[in-house]
């Protein structure tokens, strides 16, 4: 089996790395600290990894990455002109409106970068990591715990491997009940909340969404910052080009995983979208959960996954023949994998808040310890405000909530329609903000 994942998670993997201005912390690389503060940039850079010929990379880290603190990823390539320029996946922080750099131009030596893949004309043979830590914070400094590459071999003969009969409760969501403005781009970050919440984690998707929003390509499709954004709460999240018997060993060992598929247009454009619950104007390429496999009495194999493409909840869960899933599968998979024992240092935050009824009809204030917080006009064009109303019934996670999405009114309150809900009906109001926060009321009607 060719190796197509290279993972440095621990210290005799960083070790035979060139280190400026950082040294081995607790629980991974930090900056250095001297003087009784943080050095505010360090850089790793690894020694050249060697591979097999491959035609494209996909890289991917875990990092605790505090207020005021930051890390970007560089990658270079080698092929037959030796090393590449280095490509950046460009500076990540939930706390930070994340920028990649997509469609960097070609090299001399034909490489190039398109969101989150680095591609090569021909075939490279090995790559270096650059990581950078940056830290505005004499107090703080960035913890790097994961970097990953995955590389998409020249010559690779795919398996599907033998019978697997498992499925793993993982809840589905519907992206297209999400917030109007981008529900129809956020496979990746719904698949990656459906995931993470089979671990009982509760975040909300959109949640996700905003943290792993690259406002260069104003698109939420890039899977190194989604695997990033789920490192950001201590998963062990990365990204993998593999095949169907890889995909197994995740289900064996009891993790769902996300796959990338490619709605194809063929002779029979209907058979491969209608297995996967396609709807009209069905992104070309697109994130669900894999959730499972099982294997029919007459010997055919399916896959179950949870696909977000759709009307509700109940109707993500799909099923279909392993062949049909084939035809639509990139090769490549987002892993996620339980917390280690390692404290998350710096998650995402959430923020309780109040909201009490402002000057004019259907418009509510937002108040943070007591002090009135008013809402930028655009803030939607960044952020999602939220509400979901108190049912009797339970849910089994927050998500799966019915939610009715507001906006901000020219006074810079929270503008919802309250005519249709009854007298003292109760409410949970959130604010997801673009730069790792969200505001949580509870209001009564």
């Amino acid at each position: 089996m060719v190796d197509t994942l290279y993972l440095l998670d621990s210290e005799n993997h960083f070790a035979d790395g060139c280190f400026e201005n950082i040294t081995f912390g607790e629980h991974g690389i930090v900056l250095e600290h001297e003087d009784g503060a943080y050095n505010q940039r360090g850089c790793f850079i690894s020694d050249e990894i060697k591979t097999c010929d491959f035609s494209a990379l996909i890289a991917s880290w875990n990092c605790d990455t505090p207020e005021n603190t930051s890390v970007e990823l560089e990658v270079s390539v080698k092929t037959q002109d030796g090393f590449s320029e280095y490509f950046s996946y460009g500076s990540f922080s939930p706390f930070i409106l994340r920028g990649g750099k997509s469609g960097q131009n070609k090299t001399s030596n034909g490489v190039s970068m398109d969101n989150d893949i680095i591609k090569i004309d021909g075939a490279a043979t090995a790559f270096k990591f650059k990581m950078n830590l940056y830290s505005n914070d004499v107090e703080s400094t960035p913890c790097l715990r994961l970097l990953a590459a995955t590389v998409k071999p020249v010559h690779f003969e795919a398996r599907d491997g033998g019978d697997v009969t498992r499925t793993v409760r993982v809840p589905a969501y519907s992206q297209l009940i999400r917030d109007p403005s981008s529900a129809c781009e956020t496979s990746a970050p719904v698949t990656a909340a459906m995931l993470m919440n089979r671990f009982g984690e509760d975040v909300l998707p959109d949640e996700i969404s905003h943290i792993c929003y690259d406002k260069l390509t104003r698109g939420y499709s890039n899977g190194s910052f989604v695997m990033a954004a789920a490192g950001c709460w201590g998963y062990e999240a990365y990204v993998k080009f593999t095949d169907i018997e890889g995909l197994k060993k995740e289900i064996k060992n009891g993790f769902a995983c996300g796959a990338c598929i490619r709605c194809i247009e063929d002779e029979e454009p209907d058979t491969v979208k209608a297995h996967f619950g396609a709807l009209a104007g069905h992104p070309p390429i697109h994130t669900l959960a894999v959730c499972g496999f099982e294997t029919d009495t007459d010997g055919v194999q399916h896959v179950i996954v949870n696909n977000p493409y759709s009307y509700t909840d109940e109707g993500a869960r799909r099923r279909c023949t392993v062949e049909e899933f084939k035809r639509a599968w990139t090769g490549v998979a987002y892993i996620l994998h339980e917390k280690k024992n390692v404290p998350t240092l710096c998650p995402p935050k959430r923020v309780c808040a109040q909201l009490r009824a402002a000057e004019l009809p259907c418009e509510f204030a937002l108040y943070i310890n007591g002090e009135r917080r008013s809402l930028a006009k655009n803030f939607c064009d960044t952020g999602t405000i939220c509400y979901a109303l108190r049912e009797e019934r339970a849910f089994a996670t927050t998500a799966h909530r019915r939610f009715y999405y507001a906006k901000v009114s020219e006074c810079g309150n929270i503008l919802m329609d309250t005519g249709t809900i009854p007298a003292g009906t109760r409410l949970t109001m959130f604010v997801v903000t673009a730069t790792g926060v969200m505001y949580v009321a509870e209001h009564k009607i």
